[in-house]
């Protein structure tokens, strides 16, 4: 009897570890999930801020009031951005796809 006591004793401890390791790693994805939603709204508030800038190079161009360098420069850091974007968004697409599926 004592050895089936300690055997049921094992398998409770057993399952008591496996049950925190899932809430664990749950957390672990919810945070990796937050943290992917506020890094693509601010790669999205950076997109929306580069082509504001392009548009007032341009529109300083177009007036005459500097050369075409800093439209240049605009469109770089917009491209860029863009492109940080993107591959933040599709970042955000596996964390989410990965909350589910686990």
């Amino acid at each position: 009897m004592r050895v089936q006591d300690a055997r049921l004793q094992q398998l409770i401890v057993a399952y008591q570890d496996a049950v925190r390791q899932a809430a664990r790693e749950a957390d672990d994805a919810a945070s990796g999930l937050l943290k992917s939603l506020e890094r693509e709204t601010i790669l999205r508030e950076g997109t929306v801020a580069a082509n504001r800038s392009l548009s007032l190079a341009n529109s300083l161009y177009r007036e005459g009031y500097s050369d075409f360098q800093p439209a240049l420069d605009a469109q770089r850091a917009l491209a860029a951005q863009q492109d940080a974007y993107s591959l933040g968004r599709a970042f955000l697409y596996v964390m989410s796809w990965l909350s589910y599926v686990y």
